[in-house]
């Protein structure tokens, strides 16, 4: 290398969950060097924490008769790589049926907002609802989850039955 060159390595890596993130380079040569104070040089990164959420509604029945129950079964996953916190799902029951009742497997359900909290990676949580159906509608049911880190893929934060 001659007296006052540069030249630069450019490095790309994908951030992962969990691990050290400081990167240190040190350089060195065959030359007696007399400053090797600046032999190294360390780069640190702090991530940022990222959580794709997903949520998937079913029904058990979907050609009820009009008075009979069916039951909403709302799923939340994380699919990471992050743990997910504050996360939420709301679901409004529209006109077309009465609440009779819910159970959820985790957090706390308070028409139409279910508060699940923390969801782990790779982490589900389940919420069932049971409704007798009107004699009129409308019958689409849709559910919505969103959490406080940023979601790479909102296409799956919304499900419909």
């Amino acid at each position: 290398m001659a007296n006052n060159a540069t030249v630069t390595l450019s490095i790309v890596a994908t951030v992962q969950a969990t691990g050290s993130y400081e990167n240190t380079a040190t350089i060195t040569g065959n030359q007696t060097d007399p400053v090797t104070t600046n032999n190294s040089s360390t780069a640190t990164v702090t991530p940022s924490a990222v959580a794709d959420l997903q949520v998937t509604k079913t029904v058990n029945n979907t050609t009820p008769d009009v008075g009979s129950t069916v039951t909403f079964t709302i799923t939340a996953k994380n699919i990471g790589p992050s743990a997910a916190t504050g996360v939420n799902v709301n679901d409004v029951l529209p006109a077309g049926f009465t609440l009779t009742g819910a159970t959820a497997s985790a957090g706390t359900w308070t028409s139409p907002n279910w508060s699940i909290g923390n969801l782990a990676f790779n982490a589900t949580a389940t919420l069932s609802i049971m409704a007798t159906v009107n004699a009129t509608g409308p019958y689409v049911n849709t559910a919505t989850i969103s959490g406080q880190q940023p979601d790479p893929n909102t296409a799956n934060n919304t499900s419909a039955v």
